[in-house]
Order: C-alpha cells, then structure tokens, then sequence
C-alpha cells in the first residue's frame, strides 16, 4: 500500500489502513455519502516540531466515517475531525508529546496531521 505523505513517520498502520478501505467498501455497498476514514495517531514525547530520527508514532483504536463535503449531520467532517483527536489525547493521557490524525480515501491512500495538544497552548 502506498501513502502520499510528507513526513514519511507519520503515517497509519497497515491495518489501520486495510480495515478503513473495507469501511469506505461497505459503506459504497450501503449508499452511505462518505469518501474518507479518519484515524488517530500518537506522538508520545514530541514536543517540539521537528522530527527526531526514530520518533514512535502509536496508532490507537478507532474510526471515523466522513464526507469531506458534508455540512452538519452524521458524516460531518469537522465533527469526526474532532472525535479522532480526542481518541488521540485520551490514548496520549498525561504523557507529553503531540497529537494527530491521519485521512485515508478508498484506495488506501492516506494524508497525515499533527497537531499541538490542548493544554501545552493553553499553559
């Protein structure tokens, strides 16, 4: 499978990526309106932006469904955006480090994000 990511380290699992093309399949199958799975992925002990060499990124539990075009309702973007990075810091807990999320079409395609934690910008 391949990726079309800029920073090679963040990345989904292999099965993080196998198991969202079979949803994006299943929901083709159920005539959901959804084009994209996103999944959480830990960073635990970067804290700052630049990547040291042999940076672990952990890829917890959990999916989410979304239309990239959706506006509000089940499948809504912005919303599952926000449920995945929430899984993210739940499986980060109080460890220092970063938080991100990766969106995966249905070809197993896949775009990394990290993103700063919530509390390390409100210190």
């Amino acid at each position: 499978m391949t990726t079309d990511l800029p920073i090679p380290q963040l990345r989904p699992s292999d099965d993080q990526l196998a198991v969202a093309k079979a949803m994006l399949a299943g929901a083709r199958l159920a005539l959901m309106t959804v084009d994209v799975v996103l999944v959480p992925l830990v960073m635990p002990g970067k804290v700052k932006g630049v990547w040291a060499e042999g940076q672990p990124v952990l890829h917890p539990g959990g999916f989410w469904l979304a239309s990239i075009a959706s506006l509000g309702g089940p499948y809504d973007f912005a919303r599952a955006r926000r449920q995945c990075q929430q899984a993210a810091e739940a499986a980060l807990a109080r460890q220092p480090g970063t938080i991100g999320y990766a969106v995966i079409d249905e070809h197993g395609r896949a775009t990394g994000y990290e993103g700063v934690r919530i509390e390390l910008v409100l210190r």
